[in-house]
């Protein structure tokens, strides 16, 4: 091409499959890096939003242990089987957060389903409680249940009450 011409002239000089064929290609060329410049955005965007959802997690689990754990209430009774007249211990846990010196209700019922014995225990700072009581000497044998209760958890431990301990056979 000469010098001096303008771009109107050299526009009219190229074919005009020349000038579709590079419109298409500056196009072509702009719209992938675009699509580039799209896609790593996208990621971008993605990536902060993990990284926010991580740092929040790993911090409330480290500054708010347990905060979104279920509270939960244990109990078991010691020893399953028992002779009317001895100490039976209940022992449990409530799990979750702020569980020290928290009160749970105990009752005892017996085979027939009627309470015979209420008492409270407190949890001591890692949320574990125990209770022992005697069991009446006019007690029916069987199978009695231990519910333990804390506002809307309920846990319950079954033992047994036998008439008298086995008795040995000499030989």
């Amino acid at each position: 091409m000469q010098a001096g011409l303008t771009p109107d002239q050299i526009i009219s000089k190229i074919s005009y499959y020349q000038l579709v064929k590079m419109i298409r290609h500056l196009t072509a060329v702009s719209n992938n890096e675009e699509k580039w410049t799209r896609k790593k955005l996208v990621l971008l965007v993605v990536f902060i939003f993990i990284i926010g959802f991580l740092i929040g997690w790993f911090s409330r689990c480290y500054f708010f242990p347990c905060s979104w754990a279920k509270t939960s209430l244990t109990v078991s009774a010691v020893p399953e089987s028992q002779v009317r007249g001895q100490t039976v211990t209940f022992a449990g846990a409530l799990g979750g957060e702020d569980i020290a010196n928290k009160t749970i209700l105990l009752h005892v019922t017996n085979p027939s389903g009627a309470v015979i014995k209420t008492f409270n225990a407190t949890t001591n700072n890692d949320g574990f409680y125990s209770y022992s009581c005697v069991i009446p000497a006019d007690c029916l044998p069987g199978k009695y249940t231990g519910v333990a209760s804390y506002e809307t958890l309920t846990a319950q431990a079954n033992f047994f009450v036998k008439l008298a301990a086995p008795q040995e056979h000499g030989k």
